[in-house]
């Protein structure tokens, strides 16, 4: 009995450490397959925040969602902005085989279709389609919904970028055509009335109307010099961080060549490391400080320097001209432009300093912080 006791004991102690080992394993199994699926997750988290294009990004979002799923086709859907109770189809996976009907009004063992929520609010869906045999359960619902939620924020960054870039371009070009009203229209506006008056008295006073052309001519030729500074002003190169130092220098050489003034370009330290939007911020800063050496400073010589360490980049545009009180400065229709300038600083992801006074020059400074190489 005393033997027979301990072989009971010893088969079921035998088969409870076997059942152990069994769900030792499934448990080392599923955290692998955890695993695996959050170095997927997080893999394909970073390539939807490295993509600002929003087009891009919903492409991206389709397809890392099909695969994460393993299902047959993805489908990606935004709510409308003008209507919530309508929604339109953004991207697809793969777009030649992804049905053209409407998504499927609720989830089943065949149909998935995630939230896309961003700050307690839903902007859109992301639809899956099982493939034939591997039907959606509850786990995997329950391992796709993080990629969703990164998703969507993923999509609210790209929608917020495309929003900046449009606010920009209509500010620049609120800009233009500012400038060509306060210059270039005036300016032929001014021509235009002085050769009326020189027509009209041109036979009872021909010397006042000899003056009148003379003045019509002096005024063309000045609103010729604003047309060249405006198409020089329109005229900057695309580029990006690596070539921001070879435009910095091009930029300065021509400006030099058209005005005649004293300008050179220095660069210190590392190759800068801006994306193309940062590196074209501060390309038009330096061209626009240049524009106002131009037009208001009077200066002598001009230097333009560019520095690039651990601390961040660093553009300065230095002159010798009269100088002016930066706290009284005009800001508005064709003034020294300091909001404009400040606004490209902001948009390239830095500051900008003005340090002057009344016959010291002026010396501006933009700064953006942490660029490393």
């Amino acid at each position: 009995g005393t033997f027979m006791a301990f072989t009971y004991a010893f088969v079921r102690m035998s088969r409870q450490q076997l059942a152990a080992r069994r769900e030792a394993h499934r448990l080392a199994t599923d955290l692998a397959q955890q695993r695996d699926y959050l170095t997927q997750l997080v893999a394909i988290t970073a390539t939807l925040t490295r993509d600002l294009e929003l087009a891009t990004v919903l492409e991206q979002v389709a397809e890392a969602g099909r695969a994460l799923a393993n299902a047959d086709w993805a489908r990606v859907w935004l709510d409308d902005a003008d209507n919530e109770q309508v929604m339109r189809l953004a991207a697809a996976a793969p777009p030649e085989h992804t049905p053209l009907s409407l998504p499927a009004p609720a989830s089943d063992n065949e149909h998935l279709t995630l939230p896309l929520v961003f700050k307690d609010a839903t902007i859109g869906r992301l639809e899956l389609r099982a493939n034939t045999g591997a039907p959606f359960t509850s786990d995997k619902v329950q391992l796709l919904q993080p990629f969703a939620d990164a998703a969507a924020v993923a999509i609210e960054n790209a929608r917020l970028y495309e929003q900046a870039r449009l606010s920009a371009t209509l500010a620049e070009r609120n800009r233009l055509a500012r400038e060509l009203h306060d210059t270039i229209a005036q300016g032929l506006t001014a021509v235009t009335m002085q050769l009326e008056a020189a027509g009209r008295s041109f036979a009872r006073d021909p010397a006042r109307a000899r003056a009148r052309i003379g003045r019509a001519h002096e005024l063309a030729r000045d609103t010729l010099d604003d047309v060249r500074r405006s198409v020089w002003t329109l005229a900057a190169p695309l580029v990006d961080g690596a070539g921001l130092s070879a435009a910095l220098n091009d930029l300065t050489q021509r400006f030099a060549e058209r005005t005649g003034l004293a300008t050179c370009y220095q660069h210190s330290g590392s190759t800068p490391t801006l994306d193309h939007a940062a590196a074209a911020q501060v390309l038009r800063i330096v061209q626009e400080a240049l524009q106002n050496v131009e037009k208001h400073a009077h200066a002598q010589r001009v230097l333009v320097m560019s520095d690039n360490d651990a601390q961040g980049l660093r553009v300065q545009v230095r002159d010798d001209g009269v100088g002016f009180t930066p706290e009284a400065a005009p800001t508005a229709n064709g003034g020294f432009g300091l909001l404009s300038l400040r606004e490209r600083a902001r948009l390239a992801g830095g500051t900008l300093r003005v340090e002057s006074a009344p016959g010291t020059g002026t010396q501006i400074t933009v700064t953006i912080g942490r660029i490393t190489t």
